[in-house]
């Protein structure tokens, strides 16, 4: 019998930050922070955030900006270019939507893929660049 394992959820990783990062819209969305990259082992992080979380001035944002990496918005400034064929418009946009592989690092959501591969329709955080 095959077993395999799954790596643990940001939720299971982070326990009580997660959460309080999820409920005080630390970000606009609930997708944001699960995409975040933590700079520390997930067990460190979350013993620095319940020993830091009760002090006075504690800032829950500045703590998610300083142990985690906030993934950057893909090609969020791209226009299309109307006057171009169908074709053309596609041919364009093949570099935009192509990503490197992905390494794995722990305590992120990203599924690392071994090879470069290429995202249908630029969907990344919410930007889109088709339609």
């Amino acid at each position: 019998m095959v077993t395999s394992s799954f790596p643990k959820s940001p939720d299971q990783l982070f326990g009580t930050l997660f959460q309080d990062v999820q409920l005080g819209h630390v970000f606009a969305d609930s997708k944001t922070f699960v995409d975040c990259v933590p700079k520390l082992a997930p067990a460190d992080l979350v013993a620095l955030y319940e020993s830091e979380k009760t002090k006075a001035g504690f800032d829950l944002s500045v703590f998610v900006h300083t142990y985690f990496v906030v993934p950057e918005k893909v090609a969020s400034d791209y226009i299309s270019d109307t006057s171009v064929s169908t074709a053309e418009h596609i041919n364009r946009l093949w570099d935009r939507l192509t990503r490197q592989a992905d390494p794995p690092v722990e305590g992120s959501s990203r599924v690392p893929l071994p090879y470069p591969y290429v995202v249908p329709g630029g969907a990344i955080q919410g930007d889109f660049l088709l339609g």
